[in-house]
This record gives structure tokens, C-alpha cells and sequence, in this order.
């Protein structure tokens, strides 16, 4: 069986709420990024991940695998992605690896034994998708109305250390703060999961041999009724 190489050559796709990011990484470096608007990523999207390889010396059979945030975030630009790294799979036969973006961006931060971290994103019509590390290290995801996941959390938690982060966060930050008044939330404040972050996380799912020869689905959160997944 051939070796697995260690600094493998590869894309990585990400969208947040503005824009689509995409890098070309040789192991944990970061060789190039491009970035799009998400008004012009249908019409772009590609033309540019072609530029950037040509523009590197880098062919698509060189790649050992892309990369992409699975969401969730804004659905029609979240499809663009899927849609785009779908299509090279079927035409370049090229293996990829969905990530998780709440539990990719919950990475970023370190959660103590007094300290639980909160990712609050903006799911629109006043409904967030949330992330939660627990200070044993899990993590839960899942969506619901603002207020309802804010009352709820301030009940189980009344006293908990914890850090509030994500573009949600600006949305409802005096509810927050209201509820949570030992809450830190970091100024600047983080948006969203970063590119690095998601290329990181990608890399070790291709360590761990989680890549897939099958389409790649939204990770969309949102369903009629409440539900947080595990």
C-alpha cells in the first residue's frame, strides 16, 4: 500500500456571509487564497479556482483532495460551494472532505474547566444556529429561536464563565448581556470561522482517512421543529 504523504497538496473552500474564500494549501501552509463576492461566485467561482491553480503551476491531478465548509451559513451561497466541489468531483475524480463549520470555528478557542465557549451565527427571521463547547470538551450544534436558546441557556447556566462569539452575537448582544453579564466577547469580534481554521480541520480529517468519493450535501441545521445534534 503506497505511503500517505504527509504535506498533501489541496483545496480549500469556505463561505461566511459576504464572501467565498478559497486557498490552495500544501499541508498546513497556505500557498495562495482567492476571494469573491457572493453576488458573482455563481458566475466566478470556478474560472478563479482554475486561475489560481494555473497561476501556481498546479494541476487538478495534483491535488490529493479538497476541502469545504459544509455550513452551516447563507444556503444559496453555501450551494454555490457544494455545488462547484460536487461538479470536480464527478469531472476530475478528485476526493473530498466536508467540514463541520460550528465545530471548526468552537476549535478556535480553548474551553477551561469554569469556561464553556458559545458560537451564536445568524440564521435569519431571528433564529441562530449555535455551537457549544462543554468544559469536559464536547461540543453540541443545533438552531433555534434567539430568545428561546438564550432563556434556556441562562437557566442551566445562570453563573457559568463562558465566551459569546460569532456575527449572531452582534445581532443580540444586549440580550446577551443581559442574561450573561460574566460573559466575555472578544473584541475585535470573530464573524465567523476562518479559512485557516476549515483547512486545518480538513487536514486532519484527511489524516484520519475521512475523505469521501461521494456528492457532498449543505450541512443546513434549520428543520420545522427544534432539534440539536450531538
Amino acid at each position: 500500500m503506497q505511503k500517505q504523504k504527509i504535506d498533501p497538496l489541496y483545496l480549500t473552500l469556505h463561505s461566511d456571509y459576504n464572501s467565498v474564500f478559497c486557498g490552495l494549501f500544501k499541508g498546513a501552509a497556505c500557498i495562495a487564497v482567492i476571494q469573491e463576492h457572493k453576488l458573482t461566485a455563481s458566475k466566478n467561482l470556478m474560472l478563479r479556482l482554475t486561475t489560481l491553480l494555473k497561476e501556481q503551476d498546479v494541476s487538478w491531478a495534483d491535488l490529493d483532495f479538497i476541502g469545504v465548509n459544509q455550513g452551516p451559513s447563507p444556503f444559496t451561497t453555501l450551494r454555490i460551494v457544494i455545488t462547484t466541489v460536487n461538479g470536480i468531483l464527478f469531472a476530475k475524480k478528485i476526493p473530498l472532505i466536508g467540514v463541520d463549520g460550528l465545530r471548526a470555528f468552537l476549535t478556535e478557542y480553548t474551553a477551561s474547566e469554569s469556561e464553556m465557549v458559545v458560537v451564536v451565527l445568524n440564521a435569519f427571521n431571528n433564529d441562530i444556529y449555535f455551537g457549544i463547547k462543554y468544559p469536559n470538551g464536547t461540543t453540541e450544534t443545533g438552531w433555534s429561536f434567539y430568545a428561546t436558546f438564550l432563556n434556556e441557556f441562562q437557566t442551566k447556566y445562570p453563573t457559568t464563565s463562558m465566551t459569546f462569539t460569532g456575527n449572531g452575537v452582534s445581532l443580540y448582544r444586549e440580550a446577551i448581556v443581559n442574561l450573561f453579564p460574566q460573559a466575555v466577547i472578544p473584541d475585535p469580534l470573530p464573524e465567523s470561522v476562518n479559512l485557516l481554521t476549515v483547512a486545518s480541520c480538513a487536514l486532519a480529517q484527511w489524516h484520519n482517512g475521512q475523505m469521501t468519493s461521494s456528492p457532498l450535501l449543505p450541512l443546513y441545521l434549520k428543520t420545522m421543529n427544534y432539534k440539536p445534534s450531538m
